[in-house]
């Protein structure tokens, strides 16, 4: 016998193989993908690599697959409910000839040519070994890297400046994501053009975030002019097509006052750069509410050569002459009427207050904002008001204590404020009608928390346009708070990166946070629900954008979901029964997720009891202990009729990576799997069907075989409740490990509701915070390409 013809599917990653041979079975093949595989395929796609210190196209890049588990026939249960046996996908041709239908171990891209299948002999009893071309049907799109950028947009630079890039690739080489990133940094005229090839720790922060890192220079050779600065990266993967955030090639500075603030992961960067104080002058007001008045004076406004002489101007100011609180001091600055003319594509404007700064003396400031009416016209359309605690102080986010009113947050007449490195005790808003903030190294808490009257509030003011995002957290703590801050309050993050937060937030970059566990913060118990501490809770279905990045997070104590996504309405949907869970374009990389506590839900979800669209995930490197994942379901939820459930409600599974996890479970469902649910519906005397099964609930195969999968560990597959046949893989992918037994993970310290040992079923009152480095001899994975060179823990994964 031997093959006559082969082909790739249009779903990208089923290979149908046709043979002169007679129909046979499962253990006709032998296929070892895990050991020397004697099925594999190969292909050529464009793509770049790095020469030079710059990324160079190269349209001849190769790509590997292997062939893992031929196909079986969807299920055909009976009557009385009981399923056939499993039916291998054969199909008799007729003239002695048959075709298989076999899974490889990744997607194929319609943009792959120049198939070639290599087989060795014994490949299935009898073959002989050989090569043939493949014909490429795949209609499935090479994905783009998944990319944000890792910084707050339009802070004031003095200087040179580090730009960061957070990238995932689906095509990783070594530990690297993509081949560069390049960087091309303006002022509207001058272009200075720069260069990452290799993932660094960054430098801002103190997380260590590795990231692709440059630092610019605006000063050097053809100067940047003062004045917003638009930046722009172009990604270059191995496998695919160039990525760029500014498509149109022109890097429009006309609307760069708001544009980095847009949601769109396709939104550039921007900053503000002045080095001589020429536009935006190094002028400070100091507040001393024990001293101060509310009687505001140009006199308050410190000048001088630099921020610091402007700060001991300030701090010179009579006592009794300085600002008492926030207002009094936005006021000053209005009164010293500051002004810069037309740069950059921006225009002039008067009554400036962009980069201006206020610095908070080290005391509680018990109604710190003030009530002062700011007179209407300063503006911050540049960049931002700044309001500080005194850095002379050694811990000012421990000694500057600026608490809020009860009611009535004043309007400081500003669209963007900076606040950093103080504590704020809430009582009521900040402050309102200022869409854009930024906090960094501020401690939130509630006033009642602290004895103090004030009802529970959310952090920020007005909620940015539609389209954009007003909010970004670093460095901060949210906690001892009645309110989440997310979408329920309008307080949706740009970034939200190295905070820690008790309550729900959302961001879209959500990076090296830490989730308070209730024993450290109890003034709310309990799971919260659809609205999770920890989590991402998708917002991109609104703002019609993509690309969520949640990557390098401590979310360990939790009692509920760690992550979840948010739904479209069913109006927006061609469905009418079902709303569509929008799992695309995400990456959930290098989290340690610990759940305690005796809730049974998932850590998190894709697919369970829900229509949804997995299309290019990176789901990678995390650790997931205490609980399962649920994962790649084809398991939405029917409408109360039995019609419903005979409807084929198919969700979208392509281009996702799953790889080097340590999971607690990672069960799936599909047509094998007996629903309760459909079960319960199908009870009339004239349906036949004592069952839930749904034979056509195939359309997340993908996940069925493991396509995608690689080098992940999953540690309790074999518990009592896992062993039923609807919950299981057909084959979990390459190099992965699914023993019959609960496998020890040798963490160093497990804390969670289920560590190795408990008995299956049951959950253990562990109090959390455990270790989860794994020993040496632990069965995590050395990855040999993946999309970091590190894991959560901070260790090596090459």
């Amino acid at each position: 016998m031997s093959i006559t013809a082969a082909a790739i599917e249009a779903n990208g990653w089923v290979l149908a193989v046709t043979m002169t041979a007679s129909l046979g079975t499962f253990a006709s093949y032998a296929l070892t993908p895990d050991a020397t595989p004697v099925l594999t395929l190969a292909s050529v796609h464009t793509g770049y690599d790095v020469s030079g210190g710059v990324a160079v196209l190269n349209a001849s890049k190769t790509r590997g697959f292997v062939a893992t588990k031929p196909l079986r026939k969807a299920s055909n249960p009976t009557n009385a409910g009981v399923l056939d046996s499993k039916v291998i996908d054969e199909t008799d041709l007729g003239g002695g000839s048959i075709k298989v239908r076999i899974a490889l171990s990744n997607w194929v891209y319609a943009t792959d040519s120049s198939l070639v299948l290599t087989f060795a002999a014994g490949w299935r009893t009898g073959e002989s070994g050989g090569t043939i071309a493949v014909t490429n049907n795949s209609t499935v799109a090479c994905p783009a890297p998944i990319s944000r950028w890792g910084d707050v947009p339009y802070l004031l630079k003095r200087g040179t400046f580090d730009v960061e890039v957070l990238v995932f690739g689906f095509c990783p080489q070594g530990n690297q994501p993509v081949a560069a990133v390049k960087y091309l940094v303006t002022d509207g005229t001058t272009v200075k053009t720069y260069w990452s090839t290799a993932l660094s720790p960054s430098t801002q922060y103190g997380d260590g975030l590795h990231c692709h890192r440059v630092t610019v220079d605006p000063s050097v050779a053809t100067a940047l002019t003062k004045g917003i600065l638009r930046i722009d990266r172009v990604v270059y993967p191995f496998i695919g097509s160039a990525w760029t955030t500014d498509p149109a090639g022109t890097q429009s500075m006309s609307t760069m006052s708001t544009d980095a603030f847009k949601g769109a992961a396709q939104a550039p960067f921007a900053v503000t750069y002045d080095p001589t104080g020429s536009r935006y002058p190094f002028n400070c007001v100091y507040v001393d509410y024990t001293n101060g008045t509310v009687t505001a004076s140009a006199g308050m406004v410190g000048t001088g050569s630099s921020e610091a002489a402007a700060l001991t101007a300030a701090k010179a100011v009579t006592a009794t002459a300085r600002a008492k609180d926030v207002t009094t001091a936005v006021q000053a600055l209005y009164l010293a009427n500051l002004s810069f003319g037309t740069a950059n594509g921006q225009a002039s404007q008067v009554r400036i207050i962009d980069g201006q700064r206020i610095v908070l003396a080290p005391q509680t400031h018990a109604n710190g904002m003030g009530t002062t009416a700011v007179t209407y016209l300063p503006t911050s359309l540049e960049s931002w008001l700044r309001i500080e605690g005194d850095p002379a102080d050694a811990n000012p986010r421990q000694n500057v204590i600026l608490r809020t009113a009860n009611n009535g947050g004043p309007d400081l007449r500003t669209t963007r404020v900076l606040m950093s490195n103080m504590s704020v005790e809430l009582g009521y808003y900040l402050y309102q009608w200022a869409p854009y903030n930024a906090y960094d190294n501020i401690e939130f808490r509630n006033a009642t928390a602290f004895g103090l009257t004030g009802g529970a509030t959310p952090i920020g003011g007005t909620v940015a346009p539609a389209g954009y995002l007003g909010m970004h957290v670093t460095r901060s703590r949210i906690w001892k708070s009645g309110l989440s801050f997310d979408s329920t309050f309008g307080q949706r993050c740009k970034i939200l990166r190295k905070s820690e937060h008790r309550r729900a937030g959302e961001s879209n970059t959500y990076v090296t946070n830490r989730l308070i566990s209730e024993t450290e913060d109890n003034s709310f118990t309990g799971a919260l629900g659809i609205k999770i501490a920890g989590s991402l809770i998708s917002f991109t279905h609104d703002l019609s954008v993509y690309d969520s990045i949640f990557a390098f997070n401590d979310l360990r104590a939790c009692k509920e979901r760690s992550w979840n996504s948010g739904t479209v309405a069913a109006a927006n949907t061609a469905n009418p029964v079902y709303a569509v869970a929008q799992h695309r374009r995400q990456v959930v990389f290098g989290n340690i997720m610990e759940r305690i506590g005796s809730s049974v839900d998932c850590m998190f979800n894709c697919g369970e009891q829900e229509q949804a669209d997995m299309v290019e995930m990176i789901f990678e490197a995390n650790t997931v202990v205490g609980e399962r994942i649920n994962w790649g379901y084809n398991d939405s939820s029917p409408a109360a009729s039995v019609s419903a459930t005979d409807s084929q409600q198919q969700n979208s599974y392509f281009n996702v990576r799953v790889a080097a996890n340590m999971l607690a479970w990672m069960p799936t469902k599909h047509d094998r799997f007996d629903d309760p649910s459909v079960k319960a519906q199908r009870v009339a005397a004239s349906d036949l069907r004592v069952h839930g099964y749904r034979s056509y609930n195939i359309n997340c195969w993908a996940s069925l075989y493991g396509v995608g999968m690689r080098d992940n560990v999953d540690l309790f597959l074999a518990t009592a409740a896992n062993t039923t046949d609807g919950f299981l893989h057909e084959y979990q992918g390459l190099n992965c490990r699914f023993d019959a037994a609960q496998i020890d993970p040798k963490y160093t310290s497990d804390l969670s509701c289920f560590p190795f040992g408990t008995t299956p079923g049951s959950y253990s009152a562990a109090s959390g915070v455990g270790n989860y480095k794994p020993l040496v001899n632990s069965p995590v994975r050395t990855v040999t390409f993946g999309n970091s060179d590190i894991d959560f823990s901070g260790r090596t994964r090459a």
